[in-house]
């Protein structure tokens, strides 16, 4: 971790596989506070806990979850 994205704020979609999860915990270990969404709330409520696990190391990361979409 560089910490050259401290405390930034992030918004990741289609947070909960793929490349979105890459993303988001790459961001984690740099220190962003994240706002994440997905379609599938189960996928999002794993996303959420496998990134807070992933921050008990990295100080001052707040993690936010988006329910649903946009129609």
């Amino acid at each position: 971790m560089l910490g050259l994205l401290d405390g930034k704020k992030v918004l990741v979609t289609g947070a909960r596989k793929g490349i979105g999860r890459g993303i988001v915990l790459a961001f984690v270990k740099e220190g962003c506070d994240l706002l994440i969404s997905s379609r599938n709330q189960d996928d999002l409520d794993r996303m959420v806990e496998e990134a807070k696990e992933a921050a008990k190391n990295t100080q001052n990361v707040v993690v936010r979850e988006r329910r649903g979409h946009a129609q």
